[in-house]
């Protein structure tokens, strides 16, 4: 699910921007637990993928809708996608970092911004991915290009 692992990597990117904390906490497992779980209890996997299926749905002819939001709703391992979550939070992030994107998110500001970023990732998503294609259909038709220029000079 690469668009909700970016969508999570940019919620977190904005949530460290868009905050600061007054009272650091020492970085220990037992702190960045803490504050993960305070993260996940604001930001539900369960909701957040919800809210993704219904706003991805929407660059889908309407026939194929209903189809994609049961796939995400329904089909989609979300303890699986919690456990991952976790661990790549614990992994990357200090507890004081954790701190903040925790604040930001059970914060009536940060509740409401989440709210919209299904929304917000669902308008840009396509861009992305097709901008992805583009870049990479130019880099292998660049490698091609080098790699006959190659060939034909060694002959």
């Amino acid at each position: 699910m690469p668009d909700m692992r970016l969508s999570i990597y940019l919620a977190i990117a904005a949530g460290l921007c868009l905050t600061s904390t007054s009272h650091a906490i020492e970085d220990t497992p037992e702190n960045r637990q803490a504050q993960v779980h305070r993260y996940l209890a604001a930001v539900p996997p369960r909701a957040l993928v919800r809210d993704l299926a219904d706003n991805i749905s929407v660059n889908y002819p309407p026939q194929q809708r209903a189809v994609i939001r049961d796939l995400m709703t329904n089909y989609v391992n979300i303890d699986t996608i919690t456990a991952a979550m976790e661990r790549s939070l614990l992994k990357h992030f200090t507890a004081e970092e954790l701190k903040a994107i925790a604040d930001l998110y059970s914060s009536p500001a940060g509740q409401s911004a989440m709210k919209k970023y299904g929304a917000y990732m669902a308008d840009a998503m396509p861009v992305i991915q097709a901008e992805i294609t583009r870049a990479l259909t130019e880099f292998k038709e660049s490698q091609s290009t080098e790699d006959g220029a190659r060939t034909h000079t060694s002959e």
